[in-house]
């Protein structure tokens, strides 16, 4: 009997937890990936994702090659897909790596009831975390949830060591690799013409390779390359969580980063209204301001402030923002602007390809103040966040180049002569108006 292991947001061999189980207990192996078409729809078929998780399976399935295996990939509803082969191939048990939202938890619970009837274990193994949910006590704050965190990585600072490359090679060397023959390949499931002009395995590997010591110093300027852009290889697990913590322990701000990760991952998982309501009981009766013609000048990059504007030309271009902008952009959205954080949220996941669900619902309460970890209301002031962070409008000249004969002095002024788009907001009374309204 063989034993299925599906990836999922584990797009690798190196210390990929589930598969090491898999490959301990079992001897026949059968490596699949299921392209899910609830996710499909509803990003549609040409999103940018797509582009970087094929250029992933693709490297995966290499590597699968050089221990005589293949990924087997599926398109379909994921429950349906497994228990098809339940039914037409001689499966003994299911590994994967545990999943976290509730469509994940909803789906795994599902594939376990169809195991289950046919006497078949489904095994979920901790991975995409170095602390799950339940390992610690529960905070609403992140210093003292950090502190637990911290010391419970400590005290077991085996689970948070990759396994070495080379016990690895023995033992997927010694595996059976299961291939069907009707097996299908990736681009005979979906095709694009191209990988990702920003985001592909070799940039994240140098990336990976490179050294970050002064990323304290250099990750808050958008117009440097300072910032790690790990992100997307972390959100489809390219990277392992294990290896970036052994890499960057020592690095107090890129640790307290996935620290920060976490935290809203065990948020969401103890306080799940999160997914549709304000975290804080006291924001709930917020009433916030439709305005339709504010919103489109959003999301055209048309507010009038040259960082917000680049930053989402930035994210168009690049299916990324940089995080500080993504502080100065939310912050603008709820507060300068009063438009619901749901609208926010909901456009990230449109167009970020390091979306992260639980991640980015976190981060985006914390703008809007709403969210757990609450400070004093913040207010980012653009254009302040412009004169101290692209002091010579570098970076905002790249994205809005119609500004490239502006010295930066006006440019951090707002001093255009016309010859820019008006701003559709004034910054001090709009973050007034907010500071009266969040005192209810």
């Amino acid at each position: 009997m063989k034993t299925l292991f599906i990836f999922r947001q584990d797009l690798r061999l190196h210390d990929n937890k589930g598969l090491l189980e898999a490959v301990r207990h079992t001897k026949q192996i059968f490596p699949i990936f299921i392209l899910d078409s609830h996710i499909r729809k509803e990003f549609g078929e040409k999103d940018s994702r797509f582009w970087f998780i094929l250029e992933a399976l693709g490297y995966l399935d290499k590597e699968l090659q050089k221990y005589g295996g293949r990924l087997s990939v599926y398109q379909g509803d994921p429950v349906d897909v497994v228990q098809k082969l339940l039914e037409t191939e001689n499966i003994g048990a299911i590994y994967a790596n545990r999943s976290y939202s509730p469509y994940g938890k909803n789906r795994d619970a599902m594939i376990e009831e169809s195991a289950k009837s046919k006497g078949i274990s489904y095994a979920r193994v901790k991975d995409f975390l170095l602390v799950e949910p339940g390992e610690v006590e529960v905070r609403k704050v992140f210093t003292p949830y950090s502190k637990l965190w911290r010391k419970h990585i400590e005290y077991n600072y085996v689970y948070a060591t990759p396994m070495t490359h080379e016990l690895e090679h023995d033992l997927f060397q010694s595996t059976q690799w299961y291939i069907p023959s009707n097996r299908r390949d990736i681009r005979e499931v979906f095709w694009f013409p191209a990988f990702h002009p920003y985001w592909t395995i070799p940039f994240g590997e140098k990336r990976l390779s490179m050294n970050w010591d002064s990323y304290d110093d250099t990750r808050n300027f958008p117009w440097i390359d300072g910032s790690t852009r790990f992100s997307p290889y972390i959100r489809f697990g390219v990277f392992s969580i294990r290896e970036l913590f052994q890499q960057f322990k020592n690095n107090t701000v890129i640790i307290n980063e996935l620290a920060w990760r976490e935290f809203w991952y065990h948020i969401a998982h103890h306080f799940p209204n999160i997914y549709t309501e304000e975290f804080q009981e006291k924001r709930r009766n917020i009433i916030w301001e439709e305005h339709p013609y504010n919103w489109s000048r959003f999301q055209n990059a048309e507010t009038g402030y040259p960082l917000v504007d680049a930053a989402i030309r930035q994210l168009y271009e690049t299916n990324w923002m940089h995080n500080r902008l993504r502080m100065v952009v939310a912050s603008f959205l709820t507060k300068n602007l009063w438009i619901d954080w749901r609208k926010g949220e909901k456009w990230f996941r449109q167009h970020l390809i390091d979306y992260d669900e639980a991640v980015n619902i976190g981060n985006w309460q914390w703008s809007a103040s709403v969210g757990a970890d609450p400070k004093p209301i913040r207010i980012f002031n653009p254009l302040l966040q412009s004169e101290r962070f692209d002091p010579d409008a570098v970076f905002i000249k790249k994205y809005i180049p119609e500004l490239s004969d502006f010295q930066p002095k006006d440019i951090h002024s707002l001093n255009f002569s016309g010859k820019y788009i008006p701003p559709i907001v004034d910054q001090k009374w709009s973050a007034l108006r907010a500071r009266e309204r969040y005192k209810i």
